[in-house]
């Protein structure tokens, strides 16, 4: 076994080598082009936090919203379902129809009979059992016609016959369950929230037109603006035409199309701001080009060593190869 790493030290490299293999192998040794930029970022969820809001404002806006705030009602039902598909033959609905209607009439001479004959004709697999019986649930839960004559309904009142993609309903409504009235100090947090989000939106609407035109009508800095609007200007360096994948992903200055906005010819060549670039809901970023490093050969006296070890490995693998052929002759 005749490793080369064994025949390494037996390798010279002269300068002459070293000159040869770093101009025969030029592609390797340049570095990309990039671009050292500042960028300002104008972001809604920045401007959240910093809305003040008075105990007032939360105050008003959970009187005015107390309900949708507090839950939903609940509704408890039972039903009888007769079955027809929607894309049934006439005949067929029809049939089912008239059979809803004879449980009807049964229903409205006897009317606590329901548990009863929803058991032996309900074809509803899930309720049939226990009597039609749907447990509580709120708006949304069931096919609109059924949820509309149930939230019409009195409790205990038998509803006529109701048709839905399913069939045909008979349905009682049994319970009421009224939303439960949550206390302020319960959804203080959410009402907070949801106010900020709100203002802090529309406040972002109104800077990024500013945000936006400040920075194409005075495109040779990006300081009136960062004054204007009281944001930070950031550094970023070595950016490059393709996203960094060692950075988050979520980093505004890593995105594709502000760097597409980036390396166009307007922000390079004529030094201009980049136009606003929105790189995510809510979030507008706009850079300006501090230096550009066009694509440049690395200095021999950078990449000596490199070579070095390049050349030696190769004249080693030589002499390991010449090494194993002479011993096997």
């Amino acid at each position: 076994d005749l490793a080369a790493a064994d025949f390494a030290s037996k390798v010279k490299v002269t300068d002459d080598e070293l000159h040869a293999f770093y101009k025969a192998h030029a592609e390797r040794f340049r570095s990309p082009e990039s671009a050292d930029v500042e960028y300002l970022v104008l972001d809604v969820n920045s401007l959240t936090s910093s809305i003040q809001l008075p105990e007032q404002d939360v105050k008003s806006y959970y009187e005015q919203n107390v309900q949708r705030l507090s839950g939903q009602e609940q509704r408890r039902a039972s039903h009888v379902l007769i079955t027809a598909a929607k894309d049934a033959p006439a005949a067929d609905r029809q049939q089912a129809r008239a059979k809803a209607d004879e449980l009807l009439a049964q229903l409205r001479k006897s009317p606590k009979s329901f548990a009863e004959v929803a058991r032996k004709n309900s074809q509803d697999p899930g309720s049939a059992a226990k009597g039609g019986d749907l447990e509580y649930f709120g708006r949304g839960a069931m096919v609109k016609p059924f949820e509309d004559a149930v939230f019409a309904m009195k409790e205990g009142q038998i509803s006529d016959v109701v048709e839905s993609d399913f069939g045909f309903h008979i349905i009682k409504l049994t319970a009421i369950k009224p939303a439960a009235t949550r206390p302020l100090s319960e959804v203080k947090a959410n009402i907070d929230d949801e106010i900020r989000r709100t203002e802090a939106g529309k406040k972002f609407a109104s800077l990024a037109e500013t945000f936006t035109n400040m920075v194409y009508e005075q495109p040779d800095s990006l300081k009136p603006v960062a004054e204007k609007l009281g944001l930070k200007i950031e550094v970023a360096e070595r950016l490059m035409r393709k996203p960094n994948q060692s950075l988050p992903k979520q980093a505004s200055f890593n995105q594709p199309k502000f760097l597409a906005a980036i390396f166009a010819d307007d922000a390079l060549k004529n030094k201009h701001n980049t136009e606003a670039v929105e790189v995510g809901p809510g979030i507008l970023i706009a850079g300006h080009v501090l230096e550009y490093k066009p694509v440049s050969k690395i200095p021999l006296a950078e990449v000596k060593t490199i070579i070095e070890g390049q050349v030696v490995s190769a004249e080693a693998e030589k002499l390991s190869k010449a090494a194993g052929e002479k011993k096997l002759a």
